[in-house]
């Protein structure tokens, strides 16, 4: 049997075919700080039998799923701009993560004096960022994280 964060499913509808695929997307972040929704929850509890509109899930039916605000997603890397933007590797020196309301954290290997390997990935750490009024969000950026390589 296929792992469950690696398979897919096809389904019939009356209306022709479609595809689902059970994995969670990289940028899942944006869509639960936008809908107050956990997904990673409810994809680990659909499984066990409990069904999305009643306890313990109790989720909105989708015409009534929150949209509040807007959110945007960045992946702080090591990657070199001047070298093809190849990863980068070193000690990490100095390390600052950004903080405040809206702002979530998806941790990598970021922290001050950590050594990064030449073969990694070069994710530091995701950013995900929120803001209550959607006029807001072009206007915005997220703050950025700073760090630098010793050297």
């Amino acid at each position: 049997m296929p792992e469950p964060s690696n398979f897919s499913t096809t389904l019939i509808p009356r209306n022709g075919i479609s595809s689902s695929q059970s994995r969670i997307q990289v940028e899942h972040t944006v869509t639960e700080m936008v809908t107050g929704i956990d997904l990673v929850r409810s994809q680990i509890l659909l499984p066990q039998g409990h069904k999305l509109h009643e306890s313990p899930m109790d989720l909105p039916h989708q015409q009534n799923v929150p949209l509040n605000g807007a959110a945007l997603q960045c992946r702080v890397t090591t990657e070199d701009p001047e070298n093809n933007f190849s990863p980068d590797y070193g000690k990490l020196s100095t390390y600052r993560s950004p903080a405040g309301f809206g702002i979530r954290l998806d941790g990598g290997t970021a922290y001050a004096g950590a050594t990064l390997a030449a073969y990694y990935d070069s994710l530091l750490v995701k950013v995900t960022a929120w803001v209550q009024i959607q006029k807001l969000a072009s206007e915005w950026t997220a703050p950025s994280a700073n760090f630098a390589f010793a050297a």
